[in-house]
């Protein structure tokens, strides 16, 4: 199709995310609206719905539970974490703590536990170590500054790290993105911790499922 639009809308943009960019190669009519024309929906079209809410709160609890906890056992971790989402399910995610809501939150207990267990298993027989969640990105892509953050940082025993990203459902899409070559969020994380220090070896590269306790790696 042919635009005709300001020419303004198309200027260099300075930085990327890797946000931005699946945007700009799976639409790039929603990235210029987003990214250069800063259109966005309205405030209430912003609240997380329920599978975001879930999300997001679980990513939240697996970062404050692990974090600093290197050899915690999977069933210390699962212990935390549920201590965590007893103590925050209210505060931090309301819709979940309404009576009706009673199967859906025992449901994601359960899910946050395998999940949990699953984590700290592999980390555990790969003899890896959490080196931080929500790890800031600082690093150029070609002419452009790259930003975002890491969702789990791995620290492997010969020095090399691995990334894991945290989605909460989709299984089989993220599954799919890696068999097919699209993961493009994994692979800007992975150049953003590519270095000549580690050999010049790029992190190994994983999604973890949450609700379904799934590890898609490449």
């Amino acid at each position: 199709p042919a635009w005709s639009i300001p020419s303004g809308l198309l200027r260099r943009r300075e930085t990327a995310s890797a946000s931005s960019l699946e945007t700009r190669l799976g639409c790039p009519l929603k990235w210029v609206f987003q990214y250069s024309a800063r259109l966005y929906p309205g405030s209430t079209a912003e609240l997380p719905d329920g599978f975001r809410l879930k999300g997001n709160f679980c990513h939240q609890l697996l970062s404050e539970a692990l974090s600093g906890n290197a050899q915690l056992s999977p069933a210390e971790g699962a212990a935390r974490v549920l201590a965590l989402f007893d103590e925050r399910v209210a505060r931090d995610a309301a819709p979940l703590a309404h009576a009706a809501q009673a199967l859906e939150r025992n449901r994601l207990r359960a899910q946050l536990v395998r999940a949990t267990r699953n984590l700290l298993t592999v980390l555990a027989d790969a003899g890896g170590r959490v080196a931080g969640f929500e790890v800031p990105i600082a690093t150029d892509l070609g002419e452009r500054r790259l930003n975002g953050f890491i969702d789990c940082l791995v620290s492997m025993p010969d020095g090399t790290e691995a990334i894991i990203d945290f989605k909460y459902g989709g299984s089989t899409h993220y599954r799919d993105l890696l068999q097919n070559g699209r993961a493009v969020q994994l692979a800007t994380y992975a150049r953003s911790r590519f270095s000549a220090r580690n050999g010049g070896v790029f992190p190994s590269v994983a999604y973890l499922v949450l609700s379904a306790g799934l590890f898609y790696t490449s």
